[in-house]
């Protein structure tokens, strides 16, 4: 019978700080399996991850919290195109995008506070 480990290092790039679900962990793991011969085995497998559906992750979590985390990705993707813009030289485009974003959260709080 094989055992399986799904893994790709990509979940290097998970880095919230001091937790459970730090990087070095992982690399602890993955460096202790290497060390051991582990993923020489032919009983053992490692398994490419896939992307989970929306209804797999709400199996797990709320939908506020998957909208919210959306949300929050779309900020931080559109800021990093603001930051690109600001390497380039581009003040002003970089202004623009930053100005959207506050305009965005400035509407999400006014929402939230009824205010």
């Amino acid at each position: 019978m094989k055992t399986g480990i799904v893994y790709d290092p990509i979940y290097l790039e998970h880095r919230i700080g001091v937790h459970v679900e730090s990087h070095e962990r992982l690399v602890g793991i993955m460096n202790f399996l290497k060390d051991k011969k582990v993923l020489e085995n032919p009983n053992f497998e490692l398994i490419q991850p896939r992307k989970a559906t929306t209804e797999q992750i709400k199996y797990v979590h709320q939908e506020s919290l998957i909208n919210e985390v959306k949300e929050v990705s779309e900020i931080a993707q559109v800021s990093m195109e603001a930051l690109n813009n600001l390497e380039k030289g581009e003040k002003s485009k970089a202004i623009e995008i930053f100005e959207k974003i506050i305009k965005k959260l400035e509407f999400k709080n006014k929402t939230l506070t009824g205010a």
